[in-house]
């Protein structure tokens, strides 16, 4: 079990690559796809440009939640 740590200062985008890059790193062809799906499932799930590339720390409690399911989702 992998312990999600949702206070960073991290990006969001950095925060869900480099958390899933541990547990899901032979699911993915190299380290830009990985980022690629993370991307794309940020996305999905509502972030803007702007909030990918904000520290997590600085967003609230429920676009946090998305982050920790975003980064779940990439793990598959």
């Amino acid at each position: 079990n992998q312990e999600i740590v949702i206070n960073s200062n991290k990006p969001a985008l950095e925060h869900v690559v480099e958390g899933a890059l541990a547990e899901a790193e032979f699911l993915y062809s190299s380290p830009s796809a990985l980022r690629a799906q993370a991307d794309k499932v940020l996305r999905g799930l509502g972030l803007t440009d702007t909030m990918l590339i904000a520290p997590v720390n600085t967003l609230s409690g429920g676009w946090k939640m998305r982050i920790v399911l975003a980064q779940l989702l990439v793990q598959k």
